[in-house]
Order: structure tokens, then C-alpha cells, then sequence
């Protein structure tokens, strides 16, 4: 099955209470494999610098397991902006290099996928002003 990864647009109050479940389908994208640790290195190419473990704290945890089997994030609303405003030429390049990142090593267009819901997601959350979450379950 491997590792769920949920990214959904909620409020604080609510996203502690996520587990996978029934949720308003605009509101979400599904994947699999993706943690803060990829999302990290995806901000870092968003800001074109160099990535460093300390930039995976910009990702707050707002629940964890203890057994570490499930956990939910909350995205930085600086990642946000970073998304809403990147240009097509832009996200095609952010694509690329976060698909070959030794811990992705995805086909740049399946990144792409991932950035164009992001984007959308990204969008809808300045619109409702809300936030944006990873959930990652095993």
C-alpha cells in the first residue's frame, strides 16, 4: 500500500481531526510517497536556494501517532505565495529538478501533476482563507 500522502485545504481546528476520510474533493489531492522532507526540498526550489534539513521545520506538525505510522502538517503560507505566483516556464523548471531530487527520482511530469494540484489548492486557500495540510499515513 506504502505511504498515503493527503494534501488538504482546512482549518487548524479541523485538520487535527483528518484521517483520510470523506472530505470535499476540491479540497484535496492524493498521492503517495510524499512527506515534509520532499515538500522541503520542493520549498527550496521554490526559493532557488540551497535545501538544508533546518528548512523541514517550516513545516509544523500538528499531530502525530506515536508510533509515527500517521501525521499531518501544516504547508507555510510563504510556500503558498511561492506557488500561486510561479509562472508556467517557472513550474516546468521547478518540476524537473524536484523530480530528480535523489529522494523523488519521479518522471519531471508526474512532478508536474503534483505542482499543478498544489497550485489549485494553493489558490483556494487565499480564497477561503484557510490552510493548507499534508496528511501521511502508512
Amino acid at each position: 500500500m506504502g505511504l498515503l500522502s493527503d494534501f488538504f485545504i482546512s482549518t487548524e481546528t479541523d485538520a487535527s481531526l483528518y484521517d483520510g476520510g470523506p472530505f470535499v474533493e476540491e479540497d484535496r489531492a492524493q498521492y503517495k510517497q510524499i512527506t515534509s522532507l520532499e515538500l522541503s526540498m520542493l520549498y527550496a526550489i521554490l526559493q532557488d536556494c540551497e535545501w538544508n534539513v533546518d528548512m523541514m521545520d517550516e513545516f509544523e506538525c500538528i499531530r502525530q501517532r506515536e508510533d509515527g505510522e500517521e501525521g499531518i502538517w501544516h504547508i507555510p503560507s510563504t510556500m503558498i505565495e511561492k506557488l500561486v505566483s510561479c509562472s508556467d516556464e517557472h513550474l516546468w523548471k521547478v518540476a524537473q529538478v524536484w523530480a530528480n531530487t535523489e529522494e523523488l527520482q519521479w518522471d519531471a511530469s508526474d512532478a508536474k501533476m503534483v505542482l499543478d494540484d498544489l497550485i489549485k489548492l494553493a489558490q483556494k486557500v487565499k480564497q477561503v482563507k484557510k490552510n493548507l495540510y499534508l496528511w501521511n499515513c502508512l
